[in-house]
């Protein structure tokens, strides 16, 4: 390409520029004039047609979300098969005959035989649980590699720099293809957790019984339909918040101890929350990362566990994640009392959001310094007014026969379990050194809980030193939960769907790259309880491998921009101010990247 001459013109105007530029002054710019027959030299890029763009970009979307909704129609008769004894799958087809059409195994039957051909894909042969478990987890392997695909085309769609307007579209396309696939996992058969009835029979407690679910004999509810349908031995008192249980009241009051009503509410329940929390995702990177909201949201709302966990399996936690992403909502538009109480209800729901509130303390008090002296106290009694109001009200209604005694002893279970399950410390301990005595000591589950609580203090308090915006405080939180998820001595696959959206509205890579290993490490976890095929060392592979190779892939990361970095590039090295400052200090480790906003005043202090 040939290069357009300098103009002697613009030389000129250069030349006379001779006062020096003061140290952190922005230089001034010199245009620079180019002759008209030199400008005709200049070869044209050719201009980028935006709806071409668009047009690609959606049909570059809508492919994996057509695979993902075909994914999820042939799982209907594999869940039916994989849990043949389920209630919840006879419940759901003695109410709606209609789902057994969606079975491709009655709708192509000649793919029945082919599928023969493979032993361990066999649906005809006598173990055929097994074989329909083994087809399910392959279904939903490539459900994720489709999801996969369609978050690196988002991030070829952000490189486009497509307009607002345009933007729109897309967020259109993936709320059209969320609402679909939430209503084909909306009915879909299987069953694989009790919570759903538990949730159901706790709301039928309140409204039905009129006794505290929390102090509740399992002899009461002997004749109840909804107990009926539990699996024998899988009734527990609850752990969750009393927000949670206000909840409940309604969808109990609705489906009226029918366990497919009940499965089918408390659905539709999930589908409402999934929705909203994708929205909410969308408007937060919106003004955090905005080149990451596409995929971020994307990851989040056609995610397969999040769908299956949290609609077909609908949990608490989808809850949780609402009134947590409504509070950030609100924090980003100066709401802070709003948002404090949302804060509040996420805690009211599940205690372990206890451990976020002083992170959001922290941005809360550096947020609120602009006030005058006399606003900012009415502004913190205001808060503990409202704190106090809220938890007051959540409570009174389950505190006869509970009391202070009662609500100590449930926040002593949850962050303080007597058991383990499937979980690091289950697998530790039956390992040949589990005997030694020392090692015997610390595989209890009391004394492993002081690890994970060790790490997530260690985490707490370097957050709360280093936190000064929104979005450390939301990586933080991040990965307090991922700590819990990592060490804690119970663990399933729900429990990842909490600091999954975390990390995404984090706008964090790596960490969101540690969140979706283990969601695959979930998908093996719940592909193993399906095929019954889960062992007390599973979680070396569930959780340790994922672990491992996400280790693995930030050393390779590391080592491949060491070495391939630009030597021409300039490296800015900061001044460091010699004035002597009084009292405690930060100090300069661990450094902070270029890209996190710093404190007001610190890069005129670095400049002078």
């Amino acid at each position: 390409m040939q290069q357009p001459p300098r103009s002697q013109h613009s030389r000129e105007l250069r030349s006379r520029r001779t006062q020096p530029a003061l140290p952190g002054a922005a230089l001034s710019t010199t245009p620079v004039y180019v002759s008209a027959a030199h400008r005709q030299r200049w070869p044209q890029l050719p201009a980028r047609k935006g709806p071409s763009l668009l047009r690609r970009a959606l049909f570059r979307l809508s492919l994996p979300g057509l695979l993902l909704c075909l994914c999820a129609l042939l799982s209907y008769p594999l869940l039916f098969e994989s849990l043949p004894g389920s209630s919840t799958a006879r419940a759901l087809l003695g109410t709606f005959p209609w789902l057994t059409r969606l079975f491709w195994t009655n709708r192509v039957p000649f793919l029945v035989p082919l599928l023969a051909h493979v032993s361990w894909l066999d649906l005809q042969a006598a173990d055929s649980k097994v074989a329909a478990a083994n087809l399910l987890g392959l279904v939903l392997a490539v459900a994720f590699v489709c999801l996969f695909l369609a978050a690196r085309t988002c991030q070829r769609v952000v490189r486009d720099r497509l307009p607002r307007v345009q933007m729109r579209w897309l967020l259109v396309l993936i709320c059209g293809f969320t609402l679909l696939l939430g209503l084909l996992f909306l009915f879909l058969p299987g069953g694989l957790s009790q919570d759903i009835l538990l949730y159901a029979l706790d709301g039928r407690l309140v409204t039905v019984y009129h006794v505290n679910p929390y102090l509740v004999n399992p002899g009461l509810l002997a004749h109840d339909p909804l107990y009926r349908a539990l699996t024998p031995g899988s009734f527990s008192l609850p752990l969750v918040g009393p927000l949670w249980l206000d909840l409940t009241v309604p969808v109990a009051a609705l489906t009226q101890g029918n366990p497919a009503f009940a499965w089918l509410g408390f659905r539709l329940l999930g589908l409402l929350l999934h929705v909203c929390n994708a929205l909410f995702i969308w408007v937060i990177l919106g003004r955090l990362k905005p080149e990451a909201r596409l995929s971020g949201t994307l990851l989040y709302a056609w995610n397969p566990i999040v769908l299956l966990l949290g609609i077909s399996e609908m949990h608490a936690d989808m809850a949780v994640i609402f009134f947590l992403l409504l509070g950030i909502l609100f924090f980003q538009r100066h709401i802070f009392l709003v948002s404090w109480a949302c804060l509040l209800l996420a805690v009211l729901v599940n205690p372990l959001c206890l451990l976020l509130l002083p992170l959001f303390l922290r941005v809360l008090a550096r947020e609120t310094r602009i006030f005058s002296t006399g606003r900012r106290w009415l502004w913190w009694i205001g808060l503990l007014l409202l704190s106090g109001l809220l938890i007051v009200l959540a409570y009174a209604p389950y505190w006869s026969g509970l009391g202070s005694g009662g609500i100590a002893d449930r926040l002593r279970q949850v962050f303080w379990p007597d058991t383990a399950q499937h979980s690091l410390l289950s697998a530790f301990a039956n390992l040949p050194f589990a005997s030694w005595a020392p090692a015997g000591w610390l595989l209890t589950p009391h004394h492993w809980m002081i690890l994970p609580l060790i790490l997530v203090g260690v985490v707490l308090v370097l957050g709360i030193w280093i936190t000064d915006n929104l979005e450390l405080a939301l990586l933080f939180s991040g990965w307090i939960f991922l700590a819990l998820a990592l060490l804690g001595p119970i663990s399933s696959p729900w429990v990842i769907v909490l600091p999954l959206a975390l990390t995404l509205v984090s706008s964090s890579r790596r960490t969101s790259l540690l969140a979706h290993l283990l969601v695959l490490g979930a998908l093996l976890a719940y592909y193993l309880a399906l095929a019954a095929r889960q062992w007390e060392g599973q979680a070396l592979a569930t959780i340790g491998i994922p672990v491992l190779i996400w280790g693995w892939t930030l050393f390779f990361i590391s080592t491949w921009e060491m070495t391939h970095r630009d030597e021409d590039e300039e490296v800015v090295i900061p001044v460091r101010s010699t004035q002597k400052r009084r009292g405690l200090s930060r100090p300069s480790w661990p450094s902070r990247p270029a890209a996190w906003p710093s404190r007001p005043g610190l890069r005129h202090r670095q400049e002078s």
